[in-house]
């Protein structure tokens, strides 16, 4: 599989420290320091598909993709406009996908763009060399956000990221995926459409889970760090990538963030941040990346991309 197109969707409501100030009890100080954030963005008027339509429609238009070659939309969300439809099929509404296009939504949380790239490495096994896939990863999680939580309220912002990949046999990747179920460390129950979070818990899991996951993909793919160009984290807290970094003995230059600007944005993070890598020139020449993901669930999952 390879990755031919790329795009981002921010909303235009910035939202600073100092904002949420006005609304909670915190500071710029109290945040920047436990978490790396300035700023994050909300959705106004937006909508998911909104964001996950102008991220895919930037990433097509970066190679001239013509609609008529997607052969699937996957779209990594738990924070669907609606049930049903999917985010997906409104964004093939919107483009003006061919009808044979495969839609459909994917929810493994933070992980999710992760669990959506291994989806679309199998899918594209079985289309011709001429057919293309595109993956999203799309948040409005501002909607779900109990705005008197301080602990949770102040993580969280909103946006989407889009790849278009297509079939290479000369690049397969190699993933690492699981989960270790738990229902109440990060939860976003439906009725009360309220996000909580056990901060400690998923500390501890995300370092962990993510240590082990880069462990074993440099392992199973016979590479050492020294060959590794950039590791991309699901950009969830400062605090989680500093601890991998020392865990792992790995220089923090080699750690990719941009949580500072966004929050976290759970399904988004990662594409967003592999956009603006390849909108910097970060990523050129045949750089190996690793991206890893852990959330919700609880789910993990990474992936070495040759780029």
């Amino acid at each position: 599989m390879e990755i031919l197109g790329w795009g981002k969707a921010i909303p235009q409501t910035k939202i600073t420290n100092d904002d949420l100030s006005q609304i909670v009890d915190t500071d710029d100080e109290w945040i920047t320091s436990r978490t790396g954030i300035k700023t994050r963005f909300f959705v106004k008027d937006e909508k998911n598909s909104d964001l996950a339509t102008n991220a895919a429609r930037e990433a097509l238009y970066k190679n001239q993709i013509p609609l008529e070659k997607i052969a699937f939309c996957i779209v990594a969300t738990f924070t669907p406009d609606t049930h049903t439809p999917s985010v997906a099929c409104m964004v093939s509404k919107n483009l003006g996908l061919n009808e044979n296009t495969i839609c459909f939504d994917l929810n493994a949380a933070c992980t999710g763009f992760i669990y959506a790239m291994y989806t679309a490495n199998i899918m594209i096994n079985s289309l011709s060399d001429n057919m293309y896939g595109v993956i999203i990863g799309s948040e409005v999680i501002s909607r779900y956000l109990d705005m008197a939580d301080r602990n949770t309220c102040i993580l969280f912002g909103d946006g989407a990221g889009a790849l278009v990949v297509k079939k290479n046999n000369l690049k397969n990747y190699n993933f690492v995926l699981g989960n270790k179920p738990n229902d109440t460390a990060l939860k976003c129950e439906v009725e009360k459409r309220q996000l909580k979070m056990c901060g400690k818990d998923v500390f501890c899991f995300a370092v962990e889970y993510g240590a082990n996951t880069i462990k074993r993909l440099l392992a199973e793919n016979n590479v050492t760090i020294d060959e590794i160009d950039y590791i991309v984290c699901h950009q969830a807290n400062i605090r989680i990538i500093d601890s991998l970094a020392k865990r792992l003995c790995i220089k923090r230059e080699k750690f990719y963030t941009n949580l500072e600007k966004y929050g976290n944005t759970s399904a988004a993070s990662i594409p967003i941040a592999l956009c603006e890598m390849f909108e910097n020139n970060l990523l050129k020449n045949k750089r190996k990346i690793i991206c890893v993901g852990f959330g919700g669930g609880l789910t993990y999952g990474g992936i070495l991309l040759t780029v």
